[in-house]
């Protein structure tokens, strides 16, 4: 085989797993944004969620309360 036909499948296998590296960690980073989305989106799991000021669902007054 000829040296120059070495080192261009070298650079060429080279590049093909860099854009499958690339690619595998475009979807790892993608699906640990997912996971981290659905675990702090659970109210009953994150103490941020939990305070009583975020458990009112309205601050407007009630139109159909009498006054």
């Amino acid at each position: 085989m000829d040296p120059r036909e070495m080192i261009y499948q070298i650079q060429s296998d080279f590049k093909s797993n860099r854009f499958a590296g690339v690619v595998f960690a475009l979807i790892l980073g993608l699906g640990a944004v997912c996971w981290y989305q659905a675990l702090s989106s659970r109210p009953d799991h994150n103490p941020r969620l939990t305070t009583p000021a975020s458990r009112q669902i309205s601050v407007l007054p009630n139109p159909f309360e009498k006054l």
